[in-house]
């Protein structure tokens, strides 16, 4: 597979009239540069290649989780320190509804408290 790369500039000369130059940069064969049908890198790398992939994927099913958890207790602890955050930015960053009878702030309190199990 070649690639070849062209830079093309686009000139406004007058009355409409366009100049266009393409000016070829590179050509790049990437199966001889990236050595990508040689089986013998394959063989001699594929379980350090294999065993990355699958560290990486249980590293972000472990980390989605936690990271979730601690948005979700560092937006209430924002929001009942001191008012740090207002209670329409902890409704919109925590994706919570807003309720008729209930003021902003009360419901993403209200939340806040049974997330964390204080109430």
């Amino acid at each position: 597979m070649i690639v070849k790369i062209y830079f093309t500039i686009d000139i406004f000369i007058k009355n409409g009239l366009f100049l266009n130059i393409s000016i070829f940069i590179m050509s790049i064969n990437l199966k001889k540069t990236f050595n990508l049908n040689s089986y013998e890198w394959w063989r001699n790398h594929r379980r350090f290649i294999t065993l990355g992939i699958f560290l990486a994927l249980f590293a972000i099913y472990v980390r989605t989780p936690s990271s979730n958890d601690f948005k979700v207790r560092d937006i209430c602890g924002k929001l009942n320190s001191s008012y740090q955050i207002t209670g329409e930015e902890a409704m919109e960053k925590l994706k919570l509804n807003q309720l008729k009878d209930f003021d902003n702030r009360a419901t993403a309190n209200f939340y806040c408290e049974r997330y964390l199990g204080i109430r």
